[in-house]
């Protein structure tokens, strides 16, 4: 079986009892809109859920501000911060630092960056795994069913199905 999108949205289909099937995922067709309006949201929800394998991901971070004065200016780290790094492009969501210290997000102007008190740190971190066929077993069946799930009551209206989804 194939494990792409379409074949990902025709199993969630299946599973809430539905008998229409998609060819592709930009079809306009009621099935294919509702799947494609949940997708992503759901997808993104699910990646940060577990320590997915085929979504970890290992990076260097690049220093974006240091706090070098006791005192804090304006541009400096959030205190009581040293140090402001940027996140990798593909980043979803941390997992840990090398050497597990303590970190925290902050988001300004729509870019979310990690602080921490550690020189030079390595992050693990979940990434925006979007190729479906690089996605393990288990998240492939994760996703069926947390698609399923949201996909049940816009298309049958009914909440005892959508229960069971």
């Amino acid at each position: 079986m194939a494990q792409d999108q379409v074949t990902l949205y025709n199993l969630a289909l299946s599973a809430v009892g539905t008998r229409a099937r998609v060819v592709t995922t930009t079809e306009r067709t009621r099935e294919a809109e509702i799947c494609h309006e949940w997708y992503e949201p759901v997808r993104d929800q699910l990646l940060r859920a577990a320590h997915w394998a085929s979504c970890r991901e290992v990076a260097k971070l690049t220093l974006d501000a240091e706090r070098t004065d006791t005192d804090w200016v304006a541009g400096d780290p959030e205190p009581p911060w040293h140090y402001r790094y940027a996140l990798p492009s593909d980043f979803l969501y941390p997992r840990f630092l090398d050497s597990y210290q303590n970190f925290a997000l902050t988001q300004k102007a729509g870019v979310v960056q990690l602080l921490t008190d550690h020189a030079e740190p390595i992050l693990t971190y979940t990434k925006k795994q979007t190729t479906v066929s690089a996605w393990d077993a288990d998240l492939w069946y994760a996703m069926i069913q947390a698609l399923a799930g949201h996909i049940a009551m816009p298309l049958h209206g009914k909440p005892g199905r959508a229960q069971l989804a």
